[in-house]
């Protein structure tokens, strides 16, 4: 893929997801249906190992959506897999090892 093309293909990257929770949360008044999370940034990044665990990912996902972690505990098992793994997708698209990046 040349130059070019890897811009272009960087700029139709999303700049955020939302999922819809299989299981809402009922959280105070408030019905959480679905979650929008933005592209994480170097600052939550930081604290990653080589190995992502599934805390760090869902740590991550909660700063990414303006959430608290007491708010990621009640999601349902499935939704909090669904939000580690967009993460995850995120995490993938970015620069490769031993690929070199120009500024």
């Amino acid at each position: 893929m040349s130059e070019t093309q890897e811009r272009k293909q960087k700029l139709k990257k999303p700049k955020s997801i939302t999922i819809t929770l299989s299981e809402p949360v009922e959280w105070g008044d408030e019905m959480i249906e679905s979650i929008t999370m933005r592209r994480p940034k170097g600052k939550e990044l930081k604290m990653l190992s080589g190995e992502p665990s599934m805390n760090d990912l869902l740590r991550i996902a909660a700063k990414c959506a303006a959430l608290t972690p007491r708010q990621i505990d009640e999601l349902d098992a499935e939704d909090a897999l669904a939000l580690a793994e967009a993460v995850g997708d995120f995490l993938d698209s970015g620069h490769q090892i031993g690929k070199t990046v120009k500024f």
